[in-house]
């Protein structure tokens, strides 16, 4: 991290002035951020951290919680952004300090509470150093569940987050104030508040939908990073506005993919290019794709460029479907406290992240669902996500979750709803079979709102332990 903190150094040095991190309360500007980072580092060196443990960041304030992080990664420690959820599990990878912004009492943690003095001390700006990069120490620690709900704890080498970050950079050609939308305790959207910041641009953290919208509306936004959960709330309050946003020029999305009928919602509201990225916590990006024009007889694919080294393991013939592995400069790999344990990484350095997929004649990857999820009808195989866009397109039906019942030797599903809770079992099961779905519903069940993850995707252990406990 030590050039990547000397370049948000440089950007501070020649635009002390320019608005670094906006929110709808604050404004904290270039020169404000490197003090305020300074004044974090002064206070932290005074507790006298242990180097050789992960310190846990748990601050809702987005300008509070980076600077925190940018200050323990200038003097060597390692952090882990926390979702309240996590601090188990990072205790249990040997985290035995958190610095929170509430008095909290959690049992073999220190918590130090942040206070206003801790950002206002008096610094000298011209006494800039960071601690020397070390190979192979661990600089960073993510959670990752994806759609299991069981956290993992996935550790980042120096060398693999700035490459990371760099990535990022080099995806980003919009110059302009961002809107992000992905939370700090997101490895992606860590990585990506920092490569905003070594460009010298401003990031406006938006902590709710409505706010988002306020940004959209008051500045001169050019860019959005987002989940598809996220956006889609956003949209639906432009939609009730009847607003159209001219300055975005370009919308990235992560965490999960969109289907035609929201990226035509998207271009009613927007302008923008509109890229969807593919990855994981654990592989970083991994393939890239505008999907600004559907590639397919009209039809989105989830399908990407590669922009790291991607395989079939069943050959790399065109068309022929297999496990998808990555490689990259960019893996983390997952962490056990003192030490990172390789299980999910062979040994020359491939990662497996569940899905499968194959390449087209273009070259572009294509995914075709989760190795441990596809749903066979009659033959035909589903992944979840593309049932629940097929359910989704129901008038009545806002989201959906579906997952296998347990209490039958048929094959049939459960499905948790967002929307009118007048439809019915039979009402359902005839509607998807007019789109030649052949489904036996179970149960349904009726939410205001899905079980999700900081990248907005469905937690279907969570959404399977809600039937379980309704029975």
């Amino acid at each position: 991290m030590q050039k990547i903190l000397n370049l948000i150094y440089a950007a501070a040095r020649t635009s002390p002035e320019y608005p670094a991190i906006t929110l709808i309360d604050l404004v904290v500007n270039y020169r404000m951020l490197i003090k305020g980072l300074l004044s974090v580092e002064q206070e932290i060196l005074t507790r006298n951290f242990n180097h050789d443990s992960v310190i846990g960041i748990s601050i809702e304030n987005p300008a509070h919680h980076l600077t925190v992080a940018l200050a323990l990664a200038k003097s060597g420690f390692a952090s882990a952004s926390l979702m309240p959820d996590e601090i188990e599990p990072a205790k249990a990878v040997g985290m035995k300090v958190m610095i929170s912004d509430k008095p909290v009492q959690i049992g073999g943690v220190a918590v130090h509470t942040i206070a206003p003095d801790w950002f206002i001390r008096p610094v000298d700006l011209n006494a800039w150093t960071v601690a020397p990069n070390v190979k192979n120490r661990i600089a960073r620690v993510s959670f990752t569940s994806g759609s299991t709900g069981m956290k993992k704890a996935i550790g980042h080498t120096d060398a693999a987050l700035k490459a990371r970050i760099l990535d990022r950079v080099i995806m980003t050609r919009t110059v302009g104030t961002y809107l992000c939308s992905m939370g700090l305790t997101v490895s992606a959207g860590y990585t990506n508040a920092i490569s905003i910041l070594i460009r010298g641009e401003t990031i406006c953290f938006d902590r709710t939908p409505e706010e988002a919208v306020r940004f959209l509306n008051h500045l001169n936004v050019k860019r959005i990073v987002s989940t598809p959960a996220r956006l889609k709330s956003v949209v639906n309050l432009l939609s009730q506005q009847g607003a159209l946003i001219d300055s975005v020029r370009h919308i990235t999305i992560g965490g999960g993919f969109i289907d035609d009928a929201f990226l035509d919602l998207l271009k009613s509201h927007f302008t923008a290019r509109i890229f969807e990225v593919y990855g994981s916590t654990e592989a970083g990006s991994a393939g890239y794709m505008n999907i600004s024009k559907s590639i397919a007889n009209g039809r989105i694919q989830s399908a990407f460029l590669p922009i790291a080294e991607v395989q079939i393991d069943e050959g790399q013939t065109k068309g022929k479907e297999g496990r998808i592995r990555i490689r990259s400069d960019s893996m983390g790999w997952p962490f056990l406290g003192d030490m990172i344990e390789t299980n999910e990484i062979t040994g020359d350095g491939w990662f497996y992240p569940g899905d499968i997929g194959y390449f087209d004649e273009n070259g572009y990857l294509v995914l075709a669902g989760r190795t441990d999820d596809l749903i066979n009808l009659g033959g035909q195989k589903f992944s979840p996500e593309k049932l629940e866009d097929i359910i989704s397109t129901h008038p009545e039906i806002n989201e959906v979750a579906i997952v296998k019942a347990g209490s039958s030797n048929r094959v049939e599903f459960n499905l948790c709803l967002v929307g009118s809770d007048k439809i019915t079992k039979d009402e359902l099961e005839k509607y998807l079979s007019s789109k030649r779905i052949d489904l036996t519903i179970n149960r349904l069940m009726f939410l205001p709102a899905l079980p999700r993850n900081g990248m907005g995707k469905i937690q279907r252990m969570q959404v399977a332990a809600l039937f379980k406990s309704s029975n």
